[in-house]
This record gives structure tokens, sequence and C-alpha cells, in this order.
């Protein structure tokens, strides 16, 4: 995140609890060339951000590794250039089958070549760390569930 910021002219943050309409218009208001969604699906923001037209185009990337379903194919063509929509589903030709899978889309799919994804190589594990360092617990079974709580909330069940 830190090297994005730094690389970019202006870094800005929309928070989630803004509201629809104040982030549409903080998005708008500079007049994007593209707008690139990492996944649709995870936040409501972002999943309704996507039926605005809020750049010239805009792509989704496989954070969610389906398509948003959101197209401006879809709209009256005498305003579908107007209609929100993800333009472009960028994926890669290692996680698509080899014949049609624009039909699994809505968006145009753009297919790269390799993982699409960079890694930093991890660090060594200190082995040396105990649950004790970290939890004041030594006996008892620690559980790691690494995942975002609203995935594991009863609410879903």
């Amino acid at each position: 995140t830190n090297e994005l910021r730094g690389a970019v002219d202006e870094h800005i943050v929309i928070p989630a609890t803004s509201g629809l309409r104040f982030a549409q218009e903080r998005i708008a208001q500079y007049h994007l060339d593209v707008l690139v969604f990492c996944e649709i699906g995870m936040n409501t923001l972002t999943y309704f951000l996507a039926f605005a037209r809020l750049a010239r185009r805009s792509m989704l990337f496989w954070g969610h590794a389906v398509t948003s379903g959101i197209s401006q194919l879809n709209a009256p063509e005498d305003i579908r250039e107007l209609a929100g929509g993800i333009d472009y589903f960028v994926s890669s030709h290692l996680y698509e089958p080899l014949e049609n899978a624009q039909n699994d889309y809505s968006e145009q799919l753009w297919l790269m070549q390799g993982l699409t994804t960079c890694f930093p190589k991890p660090r060594a594990p200190d082995y040396s760390l105990q649950k004790l360092d970290l939890f004041n617990i030594a006996h008892e079974r620690l559980y790691l569930v690494p995942q975002t709580l609203y995935k594991i909330h009863p609410d879903f069940d």
C-alpha cells in the first residue's frame, strides 16, 4: 500500500461509512480514465459503485474470481455510454477454461499471461516465538481462523 501511495499523484481514502452518493461524487470529480476494482462483492459500497459510470473505462480483478454480472451492455442502447457496469474482467489463461471462457463473464474478459500476482518473498519464521509470548497461555489449545469476521458471523449461517 505504501509503495502504491508513493507512485501516484494523489491518494484518497473513502471510508466505507461515507455513503454511496458521497463516494460516487468524490470519485467522479477526478474524471478518471480507468477505475480498477480489485474485487466486487466483499463490500456493499464497492458493489454499488460499479453500477455508476465513474471513469471512461472500468476493470475488475479476480478478488472474487467470478463475473460481477454488472455490464453496461445490459443498459438500453440510447444510454449505454452513460450506464455503469464493469468493462473488463482481468484474469489469466491459467485460471480460465481453454474454450468459451468469455461466456462466463458479463465483462469483456482480458486474459493475461502468468498468475497476475506478484508476492514478495516471505521472511523466515521466528521459531523461537511461543504461545506464551503472545497470549499468556501455556497449555490451552489455540485456534487461528484467518478470515474476515463478517464471513464467519452467525448472521450468515
